[in-house]
């Protein structure tokens, strides 16, 4: 089996590379985070498994990849005939993703590898990214949209402020996204150990000076 990286990040690849290495892969990668490739659709069958998220995994589910929802902000898992329809719409985006990124869960993905089920994802795929239903949809969305009178001030001020509310990653909507609670926890940690840090520092070099003097 041959496994791809389609990703713009660099940090999560080492540790790709290692999980791929236990189940005797060598892992390739392109993208922007390390070799930019004009025309990655004809790389992209060249693999039969690919880490990716946002457009490049819906590359590469079209390309006829099986594809695990991952970069370096987190994992999403593999996507399958089950969860393809809540991942499209999510855009197998940030969303999508968990920030919990281990070896462990990596190869608990891999392992769910279904050769079967990929080639029903990607025709699946194939069908939402086609351009004629996408086209279709937007003509239909035109004409109700031009249906509808139009909207006041005011409902246009409520439509924008829960559009931002749903899409914009917010503290307080913790069960959407849980990562930032996570992040805001670990920034804390970091800036009390820098603390601490510092201060051992200090109480050391004081100590020398002591000893010194001494």
């Amino acid at each position: 089996m041959k496994a791809l990286a389609f990703t713009k990040f660099q940090t999560h690849v080492p540790m790709l590379e290692a999980v791929c290495r236990k189940f005797g892969m060598q892992l390739d990668v392109i993208g922007v985070g390390d070799k930019v490739i004009a025309h990655p659709e004809f790389e992209l069958l060249k693999y039969d498994l690919v880490f990716a998220t946002a457009r490049m995994a819906l590359e590469a589910l079209c390309a006829g990849c099986a594809v695990i929802l991952l970069d370096a902000r987190g994992l999403g898992g593999m996507v399958t005939t089950t969860n393809l329809p809540r991942l499209r719409d999510l855009n197998f985006g940030l969303r999508s993703l968990s920030p919990m990124l281990t070896q462990a869960l990596i190869s608990a993905e891999i392992e769910r590898y279904d050769p079967d089920d990929a080639r029903q994802v990607s025709d699946q795929a194939r069908q939402m990214a086609s351009l004629e239903p996408m086209l279709d949809r937007l003509v239909g969305i035109y004409e109700e949209a031009m249906a509808q009178p139009l909207p006041d001030e005011r409902e246009k001020a409520q439509a924008l402020f829960k559009f931002l509310k749903l899409s914009l990653p917010s503290p307080r909507a913790n069960d959407r996204w849980p990562w930032i609670k996570e992040c805001q926890d670990l920034e804390m940690r970091v800036s009390q150990l820098e603390d601490e840090l510092s201060k051992t520092k200090l109480a050391l070099a004081e100590a020398t000076d002591a000893h010194k003097g001494g």
